[in-house]
């Protein structure tokens, strides 16, 4: 069954020293109506596996899904967390899907002790992108405050590919600029506008780091 597939894979990932499995509540419903019934799967099969993970280790890090699937709404996470009530129980919070369901902060703030892992990626608000940042439209400086808030100073996992081929590199230095400068606003920002520079021949972000700018490919800099 898929419930011993699972176990199966705690018990060796244990061996590898892994400290956790992401866990998906489930994929997209047919419809609205099928979402609760299957958040309630999700949760009866996850109690099933948490005693593996007790006895492992390994924690089970439950992630925040897109509009659709069970796992979509701040709710279906926090029933999963309190119907099973385990320290080896977490939450895996995805950016992207948050930004789609445009409850990222709140998401954050209302989990946020329970939070063991993070995914970054982007989109435009409407569907599963898996952008690198910060090129769609999340607000960066909205999940920098809320990771300060909760004091959130772990495992940030970037899942997305590089932004136009660029190296990994290079998005790992973008994308740690975009989070670490979000709550230094420059001068030119106001509180009504966010305004974004890009490089004219390499398409990229400006961006700050250590006080210095820097694109792709550092033409304008």
């Amino acid at each position: 069954t898929a419930i011993q597939i699972h176990e199966n894979l705690l018990y060796k990932t244990a061996i590898a020293d892994v400290e956790m499995i992401i866990v998906h509540p489930g994929e997209n419903a047919k419809s609205k109506e099928d979402i609760e019934p299957m958040n309630k799967i999700a949760i009866d099969s996850i109690s099933q596996l948490i005693g593996a993970s007790e006895e492992t280790g390994v924690k089970l890090a439950v992630e925040n899904m897109p509009p659709g699937c069970p796992g979509c709404e701040i709710d279906h996470i926090v029933e999963i967390l309190e119907k099973i009530d385990s320290l080896s129980l977490g939450v895996c919070f995805d950016s992207g899907h948050a930004n789609i369901m445009n409850n990222l902060g709140d998401f954050i703030h209302t989990v946020s002790n329970s939070i063991i892992n993070i995914h970054v990626h982007d989109n435009d608000g409407t569907y599963d992108m898996h952008l690198q940042p910060p090129y769609g439209v999340t607000d960066w400086r909205l999940f920098a405050e809320s990771l300060r808030d909760i004091g959130f100073d772990d495992v940030i996992t970037i899942e997305s590919p590089p932004w136009t081929g660029a190296s990994f590199k290079q998005m790992v230095r973008e994308v740690t600029a975009v989070i670490e400068n979000a709550l230094e606003p420059d001068e030119w920002q106001s509180s009504n506008a966010n305004i974004a520079l890009r490089c004219l021949k390499c398409g990229h972000a400006i961006l700050r780091e250590k006080g210095k700018w820097f694109c792709n490919c550092n033409y304008t800099i």
